[in-house]
């Protein structure tokens, strides 16, 4: 367990009531937050954050948090509707199956980005708990020769890649002269969507990641552990069970 003279060399201008106010196991490691930083910097730049990770620690989001993602949610789809009114009623009077099609697809992504700003609030506190959870994980299995760059690097890749399409796309249709305002709200809904996909697929990775790693270190300990001592080889028996659960956990979790 971690104690308070730890949490005190955490970061810049951690105070002792700060502290006393978080639980011990708050406390997030630096690979585990370096993972996350892609997902985590994108949700606050589109104020959609689900958790705050300050200080290498990680909580759920506050009422003020939540209070500001709600009013920048309930700006976002005010405008959104107006520019569907806009775009699609005052001026257009050609009211085909195909402008039917459009205008219901920006109405459900309306009402999918109203769930998405409510269950980010209300499963604030379950995401914490399920990035904990994966921590608990990776502390039990005892990995050594583990490195998360790999990971790390394709989380940027993939957040980045998907950022610059939506920009791409976003300028084609400018230089092709047929950009409306509900394109871009669409744009931003969609890409939350694609960041909610990418980061539990990302996050299962990791979870298969650490339970490969984890029985490569096995494998190393060859036939000495089984035979020589018998402890080892039990615990090492409970802690892939302990793998096997969480990976089914989040594999539920994901589907």
């Amino acid at each position: 367990m971690l104690s308070v003279n730890n949490y005190r060399r955490t970061g810049p201008g951690l105070s002792l009531n700060y502290i006393n106010q978080l639980d011990l196991e708050n406390f997030l490691e630096s690979d585990l937050q370096m993972f996350l930083r892609p997902f985590t910097f994108t949700r606050y730049i589109l104020f959609t954050n689900r958790y705050r990770i300050s200080c290498n620690f990680i909580t759920p989001n506050n009422r003020k948090t939540n209070c500001f993602s709600f009013i920048c949610s309930f700006c976002f789809v005010i405008i959104y509707g107006i520019a569907i009114y806009i775009d699609y009623i005052y001026e257009n009077s050609m009211q085909t199956v195909l402008w039917a099609f459009f205008l219901m697809s920006h109405i459900i992504l309306i009402f999918v980005h109203i769930i998405n700003s409510i269950v980010n609030a209300l499963q604030s506190e379950n995401h914490v708990n399920f990035i904990l959870n994966i921590q608990r994980l990776q502390r039990s299995l005892k990995l050594v020769t583990i490195s998360y760059r790999g990971l790390i690097f394709v989380n940027w890749i993939y957040v980045l890649g998907f950022l610059l399409i939506y920009v791409l796309l976003t300028l084609t249709y400018v230089y092709l002269e047929s950009f409306s305002s509900t394109s871009a709200f669409c744009y931003i809904t969609l890409l939350l969507l694609d960041l909610n996909i990418i980061y539990l697929i990302r996050v299962n990775k990791l979870l298969v990641y650490s339970i490969e790693s984890w029985m490569s270190e096995l494998k190393l300990l060859d036939e000495k552990c089984w035979n020589d001592n018998i402890e080892d080889a039990v615990g090492y028996k409970q802690h892939l069970v302990q793998a096997l659960i969480s990976r089914s956990t989040v594999e539920v979790y994901v589907q």
